[in-house]
Formats: C-alpha cells, sequence, structure tokens
C-alpha cells in the first residue's frame, strides 16, 4: 500500500498497515481497546525501525533481547526518526520494556500523518 495525502507517495510503514486492519471498515473506530492498539503500534513501530536497521535485538556483548539503535540509516520518516530516539534514551533495554512505558513521556507513540484531527474528534481511529 502506498500513503496519499502525505505530499508524496511512499510505502506504508508496518504501524499504518496495522492500524488499518484494526479498524472498524464501518465504522473507523479500533476494534480493540486503546491499551491494547497502543501497544501493538508501538510494537509495529519497533519492528519497523529492525526491519529498517535502526535497531537490533542484541547489544554485542550477548545480552539478547536488548533494544540497542543503531546510528545508520537515516529515516526519512519523522516518527520512526522519533521513535529510535526514545530506544537511544533506554540503552539495553528489553522490549517490553520501551513498550510497557505508553504514559511516560518518552515512550513510543504513533499518529500517522494521514489521519486527521478531525478523524480523532469524531472517536475514529484511537
Amino acid at each position: 500500500m502506498v500513503a496519499a495525502g502525505t505530499g508524496s507517495e511512499r510505502p506504508l510503514l508496518v504501524a499504518e498497515e496495522l492500524l488499518l486492519l484494526l479498524l472498524d471498515d464501518e465504522t473507523g473506530r479500533p476494534t480493540l481497546d486503546r491499551t491494547t492498539l497502543s501497544f501493538g503500534l508501538a510494537g509495529a513501530v519497533l519492528a519497523e525501525l529492525a526491519l529498517q536497521g535502526a535497531v537490533v535485538v542484541c547489544d554485542g556483548s550477548g545480552n539478547r533481547g536488548r533494544l540497542v539503535a543503531k546510528d545508520a540509516p537515516d529515516l526519512a520518516d519523522e516518527e520512526l526518526r522519533s521513535a529510535r530516539t526514545v530506544v537511544r534514551s533506554w540503552p539495553g533495554a528489553a522490549p517490553g520494556a520501551v513498550l510497557a512505558a505508553p504514559r511516560r513521556p518518552s515512550s513510543i507513540g504513533f499518529v500517522p500523518r494521514w489521519w486527521t484531527a478531525s478523524d480523532r474528534r469524531r472517536g475514529r481511529g484511537c
């Protein structure tokens, strides 16, 4: 899929595709509760970062399952750059620790650019 209305066409991020799958086709409202949706989208953002080589799940010293932000590559998406900054602020953290911080200011949040403020006010989406 391609994101429309963003100024330039680009492939959708994993989190954007997940959000579209989790919205009711008729009402545009999430089919999951807000907490579950938030964790799912944050996990999808981490997956996207891993797919793009911006994070790895091992810190090189044998600590498997720990998130480490990588310097390369340049990330074109602002949401992904912001999420990588959050991972950097939690050096060597387990992915669950980063995901379990939805109410902390440095948590990974996700709101697609194409999802308008009026959609959010009308309850369409999370």
